[in-house]
């Protein structure tokens, strides 16, 4: 989406049982509806994605096929026989072992299009009431014919809304691309909104729209409003979808916890003379935190300890959203929006200790006058030289300006926890 900054909200969870009722019309079927007093036993059958097993989001509703077709085939026998289900979804058949084919149209009128297909695993029926739904997973058939879907969502203009949407292929639910255009219709009742033409291929899809208020509604808080369609591609046809959602439509929100922050470059072993794009002249260390979460915050920590709103340093989503390390370090890191947490990241970093600086620098240097020597890494202690040898720990500790009154070379080392930084080197030359 153009702008539109996308939220995980309202993940629609297709999952359970779905029991089917429908009369078809253009299938010859037997309606064998015996009383379970008969000695008959009634099934439910289940219909799920065929990943389901997997991904709980597979389960699509009845209502995206047009018709469906149940053939039961008996153990030992060749040939099947359709049924249709009761008005309550129920199926009755005489005692034995089965298998059930399903088999799913779409289409208004004959001739029906074949759209998937599944196979129970053979299962046994015994008289009464058989509690345990049978399942059969379906799988979309292969097709390379397209038609055209058009999706148009409308919304009050006066509210500052964004909108997330998302398509599906099932059973799948691959995600498809979507660029929409945003529109302003300046006629009452004043509406914004989005729209666009896909060229997709004929099958199923999973239509998802939210809208979401970016700041509080009065006393309200964010409101927002959603909703998740089924809607079917035809070849060579057009499918046009069209919501308009209205004030009354937008209902509290209680915000889900926002998506964990992620860090850049992830943790690990880095070197200024290696990795050369994160580190700045001085052998500092840039690190980005962010999160997919519009309107959180980013609260975090560069000790270890767990990070809380009062404990914190924050990154606001408009700031600069970048922190600097100057030693090895462990940034935790959680997204806060209205009160619900994320969860923590956790990054270690390896890196060596920055070099020193000194101020002023040999430019402008015109005049006997006070060195100072400054690290990056708090608590660290700054060994010198001014006669060219590489510095070490037995070299001079800087405890407070140095006076240089003429041509010197300083050299200078930060030196924490055991480790040394790289040497600092500047030549002082008087005019």
């Amino acid at each position: 989406m153009k702008n539109d900054k996308r939220y995980g909200i309202f993940a629609i969870m297709f999952i359970g049982v779905i029991l089917f009722s429908a009369c078809y019309d253009g299938f010859k079927t037997v309606q064998s509806q015996k009383p379970v007093e008969d000695g008959y036993g009634r099934i439910s059958i289940s219909i799920t994605g065929e990943s389901a097993a997997t991904q709980a989001r597979t389960v699509l509703p009845s209502t995206v096929f047009d018709k469906y077709e149940y053939t039961f085939t008996k153990t030992g026998e060749a040939k099947g026989m359709e049924q249709e289900p009761d008005s309550e979804g129920f199926f009755f058949l005489e005692p034995g072992a089965y298998t059930v084919l399903i088999q799913a149209y779409l289409g208004n009128t004959e001739p029906y299009t074949l759209a998937a297909t599944g196979v129970s695993s053979e299962f046994n029926v015994v008289p009464g009431v058989n509690d345990n739904p049978i399942e059969v997973i379906l799988s979309e058939l292969e097709t390379t014919e397209q038609g055209e879907f058009t999706y148009t969502i409308s919304y009050p203009d006066y509210l500052n809304i964004i909108t997330e949407t998302s398509l599906q292929k099932w059973p799948s639910l691959t995600e498809i691309a979507i660029d929409p255009d945003h529109f302003s219709d300046q006629s009452p009742p004043w509406f914004l909104g989005i729209t666009e033409t896909l060229k997709l291929e004929a099958g199923s899809y999973l239509f998802t729209v939210h809208i979401i208020t970016t700041a509080y509604v009065g006393d309200m808080g964010y409101l927002s409003a959603g909703i998740s369609e089924a809607i079917h591609i035809y070849p060579s046809a057009s499918t046009k979808y069209t919501k308009v959602f209205d004030y009354q439509d937008l209902a509290n929100l209680v915000l889900p916890a926002p998506k964990t922050p992620t860090v850049y470059p992830p943790q690990g072993t880095y070197a200024p003379e290696i990795d050369t794009e994160f580190f700045d002249e001085y052998g500092c260390m840039q690190i980005n935190i962010s999160t997919a979460t519009d309107l959180a915050e980013i609260y975090f920590t560069t000790d270890n300890s767990i990070p809380f709103t009062l404990n914190s340093s924050v990154i606001y989503p408009s700031g600069w959203p970048y922190t600097y390390i100057y030693e090895p370090t462990t940034i935790k890191a959680v997204a806060v929006r209205d009160g619900v947490y994320s969860e923590i990241i956790t990054a270690a970093y390896i890196i060596p200790l920055p070099k020193p600086t000194a101020w002023p620098l040999p430019e402008f240097f015109t005049y006997a006058q006070d060195i100072r020597l400054t690290s990056f890494t708090p608590g660290a202690a700054i060994y010198y030289t001014l006669n060219g040898d590489t510095p070490t720990e037995g070299s001079n500790l800087y405890t407070g300006p140095i006076f240089i009154s003429g041509t010197c070379t300083l050299k200078a080392i930060a030196v924490k926890n055991g480790l040394i930084s790289d040497v600092y080197t500047k030549a002082y030359t008087l005019p």
